[in-house]
């Protein structure tokens, strides 16, 4: 039978609807195994949906030319990878894998792993260092590694949770239209790391879709980092006013966490008069919830009940750090 659009959106949408019972996935999981995956699914996209022609467009079982014992699934010329495993499988468990492949072969820009209903995105950062044309090592998060995961999509995880969709951001990867895409993704990455300023570059034409991708890669490469200066990081923290002692410690990302432990009310009237919510923060404190802070104005603004506070220099200025 030749697989149409239609009849492959309808595969699709009885897969997703198979992930919600559990015989029917274990029994597709028991048949379709990774080659079943490339074969049912991953082939089937790239050459209705992105107009690859298998013959002549995808090397299949390549070999790496660089690393011994490496054999790609499938390789788009010379440098787009894209590797199955057994449907659903947790992809985490191959990070290294897929780090291995896209980071040991210098001509292999980019890749995907997938189980065929959940879609990784890695990319080179030497990649994204050239095309954005910076140096951009000391933003990116996991510093020592050659490779960063964009962005992670699927069946059950797009803008709208649909087919349609899922289908719209997989046109990203489009025959004619890759190379863009993902230049336009390291331009993306770049600007947004490094906090250029000036218009962002469009990754995916419907807009939903856009913004679903590009919050996908600011949560995976954006490394956010606190006020406070990583080098104080495992010094504590010490704050007093009011009748009011807090107590934390700095940690990697120069964030504070608070110790509720060291915290103390040593007057109660005048903390009650100027942190009104006290009580009800010690309590959440108290049971280890929302005791992470990126700006410790945000702890000031949480005691007083205030959305806008003044002075915010002044009162971070008083949260002390502990000399060594």
């Amino acid at each position: 039978m030749e697989i149409t659009l239609q009849n492959l959106e309808k595969r699709l949408r009885n897969l997703r609807d198979s992930l919600n019972d559990d015989d029917k996935i274990e029994k597709l999981r028991h048949s379709l195994k990774e080659k079943g995956v490339e074969c049912a699914i991953i082939l089937p996209i790239f050459e209705v949906v992105l107009d690859y022609d298998p013959f002549a467009d995808i090397e299949f079982e390549r070999k790496s030319d660089t690393q011994n014992k490496q054999t790609f699934d499938i390789l788009i010329e010379g440098r787009f990878l894209i590797e199955s495993k057994k449907l659903g499988e947790n992809l985490d468990d191959h990070e290294s894998q897929i780090r291995r492949y896209v980071e040991g072969n210098e001509n292999i820009n980019y890749g995907i792993i997938t189980n065929g209903v959940d879609y990784q995105v890695w990319m080179q950062k030497s990649y994204i260092y050239d095309i954005f044309g910076e140096d951009l090592s000391d933003l990116l998060p996991e510093k020592k590694k050659g490779v960063i995961k964009l962005f992670e999509f699927g069946l059950q995880n797009n803008s709208d949770n649909s087919i349609d969709s899922f289908l719209s951001i997989m046109t990203a990867f489009h025959k004619e239209k890759y190379n863009y895409f993902f230049e336009a993704c390291a331009k993306f990455v770049g600007s947004v790391s490094s906090k250029t300023r000036g218009k962002r570059p469009i990754l995916l034409s419907k807009k939903s879709e856009d913004s679903f991708v590009k919050n996908e890669i600011k949560k995976n490469c954006l490394e956010e980092r606190g006020f406070f200066d990583v080098r104080y990081s495992g010094r504590k923290v010490r704050y007093v006013d009011s009748g009011l002692e807090i107590c934390g410690v700095i940690l990697d990302n120069g964030f504070v966490e608070i110790n509720y432990e060291e915290c103390n009310i040593n007057d109660f009237q005048s903390c009650i008069r100027h942190f009104k919510n006290v009580l009800d923060v010690f309590k959440k404190w108290q049971e280890g919830r929302g005791n992470v802070y990126s700006d410790p104005i945000q702890i000031i603004k949480e005691l007083r009940g205030l959305s806008l506070i003044k002075y915010q220099d002044s009162i971070r200025n008083r949260f002390n750090i502990e000399k060594l």
